[in-house]
């Protein structure tokens, strides 16, 4: 079966990186817009990502062990997050960093069957994070100019 919204966060995080999720809710923000709010899984992978399993599996060099992995979930447990949506979270976070997952044969949490995202949504939001940024870009050296060539 295929894991849509492991292969969103994993667009998301090369895309634009792991501080773009984290700023203004941007990836619960894309997440939702792509399927719906409310949801569980969305829930693990934010809770996931403000207890700072990113990071954590980020320090591992020499990738994440299954021990590892499990206190990582087992943190996600303790907020009321069932034990294969933790797993499940831990394991795209994974996959989003380009880490190896322990969790090799976790399957997503239900709903399991989700509609194909709206792949044009996602493209307007990408566009749209990319334009803002050129804009911002062109201030920055505008006010650079000014200050340089000030009279």
């Amino acid at each position: 079966m295929k894991d849509y919204m492991k292969e969103s966060v994993c667009q998301f995080v090369n895309r634009f990186g792991l501080p773009w999720c984290i700023e203004e809710d941007h990836l619960k923000k894309a997440l939702s817009e792509l399927y719906g709010e409310n949801r569980t899984d969305i829930y693990a992978l934010i809770l996931a990502l403000n207890c700072e399993v990113p990071e954590r599996i980020l320090q591992q060099d020499s990738g994440i062990t299954y021990g590892e992995a499990m206190a990582l979930a087992e943190k996600l447990m303790t907020e009321n997050i069932r034990p294969v949506t933790a797993k499940w979270a831990v394991h795209v976070w994974c996959q989003a960093l380009g880490r190896e997952s322990p969790f090799h044969n976790v399957r997503p949490p239900f709903p399991q069957l989700v509609n194909e995202p709206k792949f044009l949504v996602m493209e307007s939001l990408c566009s749209e994070h990319e334009n803002k940024k050129e804009v911002k870009d062109e201030r920055f050296r505008k006010r650079v100019r000014k200050l340089l060539f000030k009279k």
